[in-house]
């Protein structure tokens, strides 16, 4: 069995894949399936996502995903205003490297994207996001900062900032 806090893999910000895990790459430190037992439900904000069983801390629970796409600018004083994105509400600004000199990254999740985009907001959140990297590959990943009961619902400190970013690696 693979525990996150004993993972070489996860204290490095890496993701396991069969390539580079014993234990082929189905272990808490994967994105080779999302957690068992997610489930969609109506908030009182919206959609929201709860869990009906544990789930352990440290443990990648799914994947933030949606297009990869490039912007020019993020900030007021970077850009003409006239360019600047309008803001969806899932698109997540990336802080591994930029596309090219002057460009950002995010992953833009309104049209597409899996269950991780309706995880809401919490100021006491039982998750975070972490970008994790595997070779030339970069992924966000939601992980769980506390254990999780079942019947409780999935929350992620979105931050202050108009775009929500992930946790820069270490």
């Amino acid at each position: 069995q693979c525990y996150p806090d004993e993972c070489i893999n996860s204290k490095l910000s890496i993701f396991c894949s069969p390539k580079n895990c014993s234990l082929g790459g189905v272990c808490g430190n994967s994105f080779e399936r999302e957690a068992d037992g997610l489930t969609l439900f109506r908030s009182r904000v919206g959609i929201g996502v709860y869990t009906r069983k544990p789930i352990d801390p440290g443990v990648i629970i799914a994947e933030y995903c949606g297009q990869l796409r490039a912007y020019d600018g993020i900030y007021k004083s970077n850009v003409d205003p006239a360019k600047l994105k309008h803001n969806t509400g899932y698109s997540m600004l990336l802080h591994t490297r930029p596309t090219r000199t002057g460009y950002f990254a995010f992953v833009e999740a309104v049209k597409y994207g899996g269950i991780a985009r309706f995880i809401n907001h919490s100021d006491s959140p039982n998750t975070a996001f972490r970008e994790l990297r595997n070779r030339r590959s970069v992924k966000v990943g939601v992980v769980s900062t506390r254990t999780i009961n079942p019947g409780d619902e999935l929350t992620v400190d979105y931050g202050d900032e108009i775009w929500f970013a992930c946790a820069p690696t270490e």
